[in-house]
């Protein structure tokens, strides 16, 4: 559970929440090259709507230029990806992250989603694929703090290649 508005006499405000944990496996820095942008689409498909986005933080490696959040909106009658809103996450600090949490949270309706992307700088000669090792690889993670629940508190693991 999560105390978004902490108080000592009531427990009413208490709303579980649960965390996603997203990761965009298909990245590959290549060499020589500056400003390579990586996209994923994040759906929180098991979610039902209207849901709350309380918090989230980003995660790349050392290459990392900017880490962005928007939030999202397919067109019902279109079919097109949209921007509702810019920038609700940002980050340029790979060692330390910044983690954001929302004084409002965040509402996604029907349709709505949050899409991540993370730029990167290759000065040198070597490739750099998605994997743990600062040294020889990358990431592209963002985790995100919402309810209601996702069974009981679970973690929503998106691995999806979109």
């Amino acid at each position: 559970s999560v105390n978004v508005w902490y108080t000592k006499e009531n427990t009413a405000n208490v709303e579980s929440a649960s965390m996603m944990f997203a990761r965009n496996k298909t990245i590959n820095i290549l060499p020589m090259k500056d400003d390579q942008s990586f996209t994923k689409n994040c759906y929180f498909r098991a979610i039902p709507r209207p849901m709350y986005i309380l918090g989230m933080t980003g995660h790349f490696h050392s290459r990392g230029k900017i880490f962005t959040v928007d939030k999202m909106r397919i067109d019902s009658a279109t079919g097109n990806k949209v921007i509702v809103q810019e920038n609700i996450y940002q980050s340029n600090a790979w060692g330390e992250p910044p983690f954001t949490a929302y004084a409002t949270p965040i509402k996604l309706d029907a349709y709505e989603y949050i899409r991540y992307t993370c730029i990167y700088d290759n000065p040198t000669t070597n490739s750099y694929l998605f994997g743990p090792k600062v040294e020889t690889n990358e990431h592209a993670n963002l985790f995100t703090w919402f309810t209601p629940t996702y069974l009981d508190g679970t973690t929503l693991y998106d691995d999806a290649n979109d």
